[in-house]
Formats: structure tokens, sequence, C-alpha cells
């Protein structure tokens, strides 16, 4: 095996969706079914893949870009 130096690198910058659950739930990853729970967020990646994520691994790695969907009106 040749092996290469080590190099540092930094996550690209993308946009996910997400919504925080308040009870357990399924949901069916690339992985297989994976659980969640209460207070955990449901990602949603760039490719449409589901995830479940750790309110504390959520809160470190993502910060608020803008409203929901829901939340936009018509004037805006």
């Amino acid at each position: 095996m040749v092996e290469s130096e080590w190099n540092i690198y930094k996550g690209k910058p993308v946009q996910i969706k997400a919504k925080r659950i308040f009870e357990r739930f399924e949901v069916q990853t690339l992985e297989g079914l994976m659980q969640g729970q209460s207070g955990d967020w449901l990602i949603e990646g760039t490719e449409g893949e589901k995830y479940p994520c750790k309110d504390s691994v959520f809160k470190r790695k993502y910060e608020w870009v803008k409203k929901s969907i829901n939340q936009v009106t018509k004037n805006e």
C-alpha cells in the first residue's frame, strides 16, 4: 500500500433542510433504518437523503439561514 501525506481539508459549505422533532421517530437512510430521539433533528441532504442528527451535533455544525417555506408570506 502506498501512503500519501496527511493534509487538512475543510468541508464545502452546503445548505440542507432540517426540522426538529419532539418525539421518537424512524427514518430510512442510505445506511438503513435509523432511530431518532425526541429533540433530534431530521435532516434532508443535498441529494434528498434523510438522516437523524443529535441536537448537540446539529448546533455545532449548522446555523440558521432563512425562514421555512411555510413561514414565507406572498409579500416576501
